[in-house]
């Protein structure tokens, strides 16, 4: 009860058989409602099939799966991204039982990952596109001073193309 972080456990088809408060805030599920649910009630087609395959794997391998990246739906209808672990429980006999982990709601940081990339990705076009425009000729070379990249008109200074300037 103490922790920050949601705390599951389940059954081996992924039915929640307990948990602590905290799991319910970060679902965004009142605390009654949880009791019973699947992967599969709180996410699309795609990231259920995706946990099933990690619940998989562990279960064969007993193996915990960590810092396992899901995507799924809160009770209100929006998306957020869960950090989660995946541990194997076995019973008394050595038999498994069900599952335990930890969740974690990262749906801020890989939010702004996506960004960080998104932004990346135009400061490259940009890049790209002033230095296939530039009319003198550019070259990039690699510490050993072979070429890497050209411009077009690197290309029409020397008479050949940037496929067989390079390296």
């Amino acid at each position: 009860d103490t922790l920050n972080d949601g705390y599951y456990e389940a059954d081996l088809r992924g039915n929640i058989t307990f948990y602590n408060k905290s799991l319910a805030d970060v679902l965004g599920y009142p605390e009654e409602a949880l009791l019973g649910l699947s992967n599969r009630d709180i996410t699309d087609a795609e990231s259920a099939q995706k946990i099933y395959a990690a619940f998989k794997k562990v279960y064969q391998t007993g193996k915990p799966e960590k810092a396992f990246l899901a995507r799924t739906i809160r009770r209100d209808g929006t998306v957020q991204f869960l950090e989660a672990s995946i541990s194997r429980r076995d019973g008394d006999d050595g038999r498994s039982v069900g599952f335990r982990g930890i969740v974690r709601d990262v749906t801020a940081r890989v939010r702004e990952r996506a960004k960080r990339e998104r932004l990346y990705r135009r400061n490259e076009q940009r890049y790209r596109q002033l230095f296939d425009a530039a009319v003198d000729g550019i070259d990039l070379l690699d510490m050993q001073g072979k070429i890497v990249d050209c411009n077009p008109a690197f290309e029409a200074l020397t008479g050949h193309k940037r496929q067989v300037l390079q390296g």
